[in-house]
């Protein structure tokens, strides 16, 4: 017997309510979705060391981050010889990472636990507790779980020390707590622990403070001004939650605020004293306005709305094969005519869910976040991956509404809906389980980060400083302290960059390949390097650096710094 998959507007039926209902048939819902976290487990252990620690960045400062909580009495980057370099990123994520860091310091990768389990975790909120989230069946919370847990670019954040998963636990967490105090559910000590998750809503990743107004302007439009002392009560505690954190770790109070985002170019929509990202020659002479509406809204709207949100629901296409087929059908846009039939299919889930069910704190939420995103400059699913849940949701609800138009024009009973949604999660669930199976090694992309200072580490010694072109990255392989070349001086000359290199301490300077994600890696020499590249010739002609080590393709080379010459011209 199929599930009531696709019947709207109706309660989860609970044991109580249906008495009579085989308990088989009211546990299946269950078996199968511990199955797929089994299966999810799997897959992500399956190849957890398949995504290199560096390969995205921004997870070896969540590393750094991590260890200096534990071992400095600053919080920020550690790998440079002076003091803890400030960074944007909130003390949330880092936070969780700490234990691991403490008891492991030697192993950096076993942090890559912590975004698991709270994959994990997300997958069992969204089915144990999806009568919070909607009031369809739990069934449509085990296909939503499913589509989620099984999404290839989710199941590569499993094995990533990135803070996504994280985010997204307390982001379902506290609509949770917030669903429940909006229907006056809530019970005794409910304020103390939505102000705990919505203090770390926020200092987890920034662009949670999207949804911390979500969730207060959702509860004032559901309880009126009854709800302030609950409010007041959870500010109250969020804001001694913020304050413990400060007093017994190293977070300072400066830490909070994360200005360094302000000076972004990304972020140039949101800071009239931001500079704007490198224009394109047809926007370069438009004035600033237009070149901000080109940006963020035109150019932003075609690759969110075009591709972004297909990639974030949809596990295939998108790619050259997709581009090669539009053009025998005479259609070269078709991947971003895909991408937008995908937004129309959501905004019609969507627009149902919302005429359906009402407004609720997830839809909601969902809704202001994707908006917030047109303040920034981004691309890809990651940024969406908060939403994902609403998005698989509203997807399904789309074909729904596709279904039930197509209704009056087909023989299309209630029960062959049911069946055509179930075959489509089925379906794109096991496209996914295909990709997630044949999913490649960071290393065929990137190289092997870790040959990048194999050399150093065998042959300099455990204090030297190195100046390199991704500091964290190499600190984290090589164990050595670590500056980064001076690209911001435009005006760079020989003399400049001797003086950096006095200045800095660095001992040592390496030059490696590109560390950029390529179809297939071929080590290149990044733009930023290409003119200091004569610049250190010119210095290891004068006997200011000399060559320690060259590998066989010429493109990884070490020079010493030569202290003897240091005040020399």
């Amino acid at each position: 017997m199929l599930p009531d998959f696709v019947y709207s507007g109706i309660p989860i039926k609970t044991s109580a309510d249906t008495p009579d209902r085989p308990l088989t048939s009211r546990r299946l819902p269950a078996v199968l979705w511990l199955a797929l976290v089994s299966l999810a487990l799997v897959l992500s252990l399956r190849q957890f060391d398949a995504f290199q620690l560096g390969a995205y960045r921004d997870d070896s400062l969540y590393v750094l981050l991590a260890q200096s909580l534990v071992s400095s009495d600053a919080y920020g980057l550690i790998n440079g010889p002076g003091a803890a370099g400030r960074v944007a990123f909130p003390f949330g994520f880092p936070l969780l990472l700490a234990p691991l860091a403490a008891l492991f310091p030697d192993r950096p990768t076993l942090l890559r636990l912590v975004p698991l389990a709270a994959t994990l975790v997300n997958a069992g909120l969204l089915f144990w507790g999806w009568r919070w989230f909607s009031r369809r069946s739990q069934w449509w919370g085990l296909a939503v779980s499913a589509l989620y847990l099984l999404a290839p670019f989710v199941l590569e954040h499993s094995r990533q020390v990135m803070s996504e998963p994280v985010f997204l636990m307390f982001s379902l967490l506290g609509f949770m707590l917030t669903e429940q105090m909006a229907r006056r559910q809530e019970k005794r000590g409910h304020a103390f622990w939505l102000g705990a998750v919505l203090a770390f809503i926020p200092f987890t990743r920034t662009v949670g403070v999207v949804f911390v107004g979500a969730i207060l302007a959702y509860l004032l439009y559901r309880r009126g001004l009854d709800i302030w002392p609950q409010l007041a009560l959870a500010a109250g505690t969020a804001a001694a939650v913020v304050a413990l954190v400060v007093a017994v770790t190293p977070v300072r109070a400066a830490d909070l605020l994360p200005l360094d985002y302000f000076h972004r170019s990304d972020a140039a929509v949101i800071t009239a004293g931001a500079a704007l990202p490198d224009p394109t020659p047809a926007v370069a002479s438009k004035s600033r306005l237009a070149r901000l509406v080109q940006d963020y809204l035109i150019d932003g709207g075609q690759q969110h709305l075009g591709e972004d949100l297909r990639d974030a629901v949809l596990p295939f296409g998108g790619g050259s094969r997709e581009q090669a087929l539009g053009l025998r059908l005479g259609l070269p846009n078709l991947p971003h005519l895909i991408g937008y039939l995908t937004f129309i299919l959501l905004v019609l889930g969507w627009g149902r869910w919302l005429r359906q069910e009402g407004l609720s704190v997830f839809n909601f939420a969902g809704i202001l976040y994707f908006g917030a995103m047109f303040l920034w400059v981004w691309e890809g699913p990651r940024l969406l991956y908060p939403i994902q849940p609403q998005l698989e949701f509203g997807m399904l609800l789309g074909i729904e509404a596709v279904l039930a138009g197509l209704g009056a024009l087909l023989p299309l009973t209630l029960r062959r809906r049911q069946v055509a949604i179930t075959a489509v999660v089925i379906l794109l669930a096991g496209i996914s389980l295909v990709k997630n199976l044949s999913a490649s090694n960071s290393r065929d992309h990137t190289g092997d980060l870790r040959e990048r200072t194999t050399w150093i580490t065998a042959h300099t010694p455990p204090n030297a400083v190195i100046m390199t072109e991704l500091p964290e990255v190499d600190y984290l392989y090589s164990g050595r302290k670590t500056v980064a070349y001076p690209f911001w001086d435009q005006a760079l000359s020989a003399d400049g960059l001797a003086a950096y290199l006095a200045q800095s301490g660095a001992d040592y300077v390496l030059v490696v390949p590109e560390m950029v994600w390529l179809d297939e890696f071929t080590p290149t020499i990044s733009d930023e390097m290409e003119p200091i590249l004569p610049l250190l010739d010119e210095l290891a002609a004068r006997g200011r650096i000399i060559p320690e080590y060259v590998d066989e393709t010429g493109f990884l080379t070490v020079y010493r710094v030569n202290r003897q010459k240091a005040g020399q011209p």
